[in-house]
């Protein structure tokens, strides 16, 4: 609502205030203080509202405002503003500008507002207030093309402003050369008004890479990575475009992350992946009769797998084609639009190290900071797996394994040696059975007496056992073992070799490696079994029975299929279908968003698989409190207070939960993104 005018001293000192108006001379200023008038506004009333015509610009004196947007049916808050802040300018430039948001009093208000015909007119003037005018008119046209018509649109309007405030015009005729091959990269580009083509050149040949307008960020490629500009850059149309120098971009990345992460993503679209060297391809047939192909680089002892449609991709990596020539070429190839399952295979295997790309300079990463949790949610889950999920490679273990195999261990492979083996499991774990009773009364007072702790190290040995009989049956198959380590998950302590080799071989030996481990621990079992025909004394009964059942407890926890355990790639191997888990998560996911039944007749393994996969993480929690609550109660007696045997159980699942939670989270998200954004078509 119009006010009575404050004084034109109090005007004038408001705009000189603002930098839009600061370099106004003292008459300048006077003048176009005139134009402006007070008005006040009531808390809670429109100043503004979005689809109006814009008549005026205003510049906030006192108080504070909200600025909404529609979305559809509802209203979305955008910003607050305050004093010295300038709104309604954008619609100013347009002769029928409209409002694009709706602005409201939080408070008792008080602007100045200047009418449209007079900011028209001002452009016209003469002298200092012309040039402030076109100033005030540049600075907005050049946050509109921020917002509007640039990479960094999403970015907060105080991140636009400072932006902005970095950026230097640059004018070009059709012709001109504004970035030249072979050059430091000092600079971008973003094209405001023309048209440019990137070309490269190889001796005297010239080719065209894209051809570019309005919008477009040019040369921050080569400030990300540090090399030197690989292409040129020659303008075809008059035009002009904003210049950002490479420690302006440097220090916007470290004000805004966003803004880094945004030229990033350029870098990606605009990246030509190509096949890594020395790469060996192997095909092997499904147990549906489809082919797979498995890439294997020696020199690093890694695996990837793809399916048909990932073989079509791979082909395509061939240093030339961009991401975008790739995706269309997919389409073509399978009438499949799936712009982010081509993106996520590419990721995974660059992340995997079969496919070259640039690479960030470690300035810029450290500039952007850690890039990964970047959400209160993704920290949390990021430090859940820190703490619940690791593990730690101790190299390879191929020459003592076979070692070990040439020695002695090829003879469990034989039929004698698997008749062995089998006898003992059975007439072992008979033994445990049958003497149940006499061994549990000797564990009687063994935990205080300090001799039940001997199974400790027992375990502990046999988890590393259990790892060597995979490896011996990797060698058996006259395959490598490519590494080995220790690892965590949630409460469980592992040890783990990768028998990634076996890729390469057909299911039936893949199978027989899957369950190896299990073997072992079985048969320790057996010969703790046979052992207590032997023991005489109270405490080694005591041991050796404990120890079996707690082989056995090894073999069932190992026979999980719903972690990365012995189960779940015997279960994987068995269907021959890999990513098992991520392909029924995501089966899973496009039956939950569709509701359409059909998914489970078409995929009935991948929705049973996770069901209960969610039961059997909810029921376990629950199981393990149940068990540990009064085995906890037992061991403490007397000595400790109930209460602390029931927040023992209740920790025990809690820490089951969050281990789940750490560990299923990246299948689930990975499922989630290609449920969102992609057909049910994996590779």
């Amino acid at each position: 609502m119009p006010a009575q005018d404050q004084s034109l001293a109090d005007k004038r000192g408001v705009l000189a205030s603002h930098p839009a108006f600061a370099t106004l001379s003292g008459a300048a200023l006077e003048s176009l203080a005139g134009h402006f008038a007070e008005e006040r506004y009531a808390p809670g009333e429109a100043i503004v509202r979005e689809g109006d015509p814009g008549d005026r610009l205003f510049l906030i004196v006192s108080g504070t405002v909200d600025v909404h947007s529609a979305d559809r049916k509802r209203s979305v808050f955008m910003k607050s503003l305050g004093p010295g802040d300038m709104f309604g300018e954008m619609a100013l430039l347009e002769p029928d500008g409209r409002r694009n948001a709706t602005v409201t009093a939080t408070g008792e208000v008080r602007v100045l507002s200047l009418p449209r015909p007079v900011f028209t007119e001002s452009l016209q003037a003469e002298g200092g207030l012309r040039d402030a005018v076109l100033r005030l008119r540049d600075t907005i046209l050049r946050f509109r093309f921020l917002r509007m018509a640039s990479p960094f649109g999403a970015l907060e309007p105080a991140m636009l402003d400072a932006l902005s405030a970095r950026m230097t015009r640059t004018d070009f005729s059709a012709g001109d050369e504004l970035i030249r091959q072979g050059d430091a990269g000092d600079f971008a580009l973003l094209i405001a008004e023309g048209e440019v083509e990137v070309v490269r050149r190889d001796g005297g040949d010239e080719r065209r890479l894209a051809a570019l307008g309005v919008g477009a960020m040019l040369g921050e490629a080569a400030i990300l990575t540090g090399e030197v500009r690989n292409a040129a850059v020659r303008a075809l149309k008059d035009g002009h475009a904003f210049r950002i120098d490479r420690d302006a971009m440097l220090e916007m990345f470290e004000r805004d992350r966003r803004i880094g992460l945004q030229a990033i993503q350029l870098l990606r679209l605009r990246e030509q992946p190509r096949q890594a060297p020395g790469v060996e391809v192997h095909e092997r047939r499904t147990v549906d009769g489809d082919t797979m192909y498995v890439l294997k680089r020696r020199d690093t002892s890694a695996f990837f797998q793809l399916s048909e449609n990932g073989w079509r991709l791979w082909q395509k990596l061939d240093g030339e084609s961009t991401l975008r020539d790739i995706t269309i070429a997919h389409m073509l190839a399978t009438r499949t639009f799936a712009p982010q399952m081509v993106a996520d295979t590419i990721a995974a295997l660059i992340a995997s190290g079969f496919v070259d790309v640039r690479t960030v300079t470690p300035e810029v990463s450290e500039r952007l900071g850690d890039q990964t949790g970047g959400t209160a949610l993704g920290r949390i889950a990021a430090a859940l797996r820190r703490i619940f999920v690791w593990h730690w490679d101790i190299g390879s273990g191929d020459r003592l394994v076979g070692r070990l195999y040439d020695g002695g261990g090829h003879l469990a492979y034989r039929a004698a040696g698997l008749a062995v083996i089998a006898t003992v499991i059975l007439t072992g774990t008979a033994i445990v059975v049958l003497t149940g009773p006499q061994a549990r009364l000797a564990m009687q007072g063994g935990w205080g007496e300090g001799s039940l702790w001997l199974v400790v190290p027992l375990v502990y040995a046999s988890i590393v056992l259990h790892e060597l009989g995979h490896g011996l049956s990797v060698k058996h198959y006259g395959r490598e073992v490519l590494g080995a380590g220790l690892g965590c998950q949630g409460p469980f302590v592992f040890a783990y070799v990768n028998t990634s080799d076996m890729w390469l071989e057909g299911r039936r030996p893949r199978l027989v490696v899957d369950a190896s481990g299990l073997v072992v621990n079985m048969l320790l079992a057996g010969l703790a079994g046979l052992g207590l025909l032997l023991a005489e004394d109270p405490a080694t009964v005591a041991v050796l029975w404990l120890f079996a059942v707690f082989s056995w407890q090894i073999v069932l926890v190992n026979l999980n299929p719903f972690f990365d355990l012995d189960g779940y790639y015997l279960l994987s191997d068995w269907l021959d279908r890999a990513n098992l888990r991520e392909k029924s998560f995501r089966r899973f996911l496009d039956l939950v968003r569709s509701g359409d039944l059909a998914i489970a007749r078409r995929h009935p393994v991948e929705i049973a698989y996770t069901a209960l996969t969610l039961v059997y993480v909810s029921a376990m929690g629950v199981v393990l409190y149940l068990v540990y609550r009064p085995l906890l109660a037992s061991w403490f007696g007397d000595a400790a207070p109930a209460l602390l045997a029931e927040l023992g159980a209740l920790a025990i699942a809690l820490l089951w939960y969050a281990s789940s939670a750490a560990f299923l989270s990246r299948s689930l998200k990975r499922a989630w993104l290609a449920s969102r954004n992609r057909p049910a078509t994996g590779i």
